[in-house]
């Protein structure tokens, strides 16, 4: 804790975004929210997707002689170890995220008065079986509650569009017209809010979402709390 504009500029420069690296590998992307969904709740049609989506990244650079049926199966490893990898890795960042809100509640507990939090984050799945996440997260809100800390959330993506409008990304078709895409862009979308939301919400705070002014968001709430 402190007010020195100094020390709180040098925190500030240490900040640096860490994405997970397996999202990433090569042309198919597979987020976080893919990973839960098929992990936790048996998406076939995502998991055939992506698997289509493998096949065809590495169509022309399979090992000499391996047949079609080789390809399929080794993009379906790939899809599964992939998925494994960035749900345990979600899981670890969610738990270490919540448990830093837990810490500040904690420790702004002696302070007088009501306190403002102003959490920016790009969202993260609380939903996952055999995590303590969602328990974590009802913790933070019972625990700020008690304090008196009203906690704003911040949506730190900025406005939320489809990805598949990228033209930096070269997703691979749905086809047939199946629409998996553009239905687990929209679930997505809500999915990761959804703690943004809570955490809002069940302290008296707002979740200002859906905005690329993180400065405008937090004059917002000021206003808001003073009314």
């Amino acid at each position: 804790m402190t007010n020195n504009d100094a020390v709180l500029r040098e925190a500030i420069k240490r900040l640096n975004y860490k994405r997970n690296p397996e999202t990433y590998a090569g042309r198919t992307i597979i987020s976080e929210y893919q990973a839960n969904q098929i992990a936790e709740h048996n998406d076939r049609a995502l998991f055939n997707y992506l698997v289509s989506s493998t096949i065809n990244e590495y169509q022309l650079r399979a090992p000499k002689g391996m047949d079609q049926r080789g390809l399929s199966q080794m993009a379906v490893n790939m899809v599964r170890n992939r998925v494994q990898q960035i749900q345990a890795n979600s899981r670890a960042t969610a738990t270490d995220t919540l448990g830093v809100l837990l810490s500040l509640m904690r420790s702004s507990a002696p302070l007088p008065g009501r306190k403002l939090v102003f959490f920016v984050s790009d969202g993260f799945i609380a939903d996952t079986r055999g995590s303590t996440a969602l328990a974590m997260l009802t913790s933070v809100t019972e625990l700020a509650s008690r304090v008196g800390i009203v906690v704003y959330t911040m949506e730190a993506s900025g406005i939320y569009y489809d990805a598949g409008v990228d033209a930096s990304r070269n997703d691979f078709a749905d086809g047939l017209g199946s629409g998996v895409s553009a239905r687990n862009w929209t679930a997505e979308s809500a999915g990761l809010r959804a703690p943004l939301r809570m955490l809002a919400e069940e302290t008296g705070g707002r979740a200002l979402l859906n905005s690329n002014s993180i400065p405008g968001s937090i004059d917002d709430a000021l206003r808001q709390s003073n009314s």
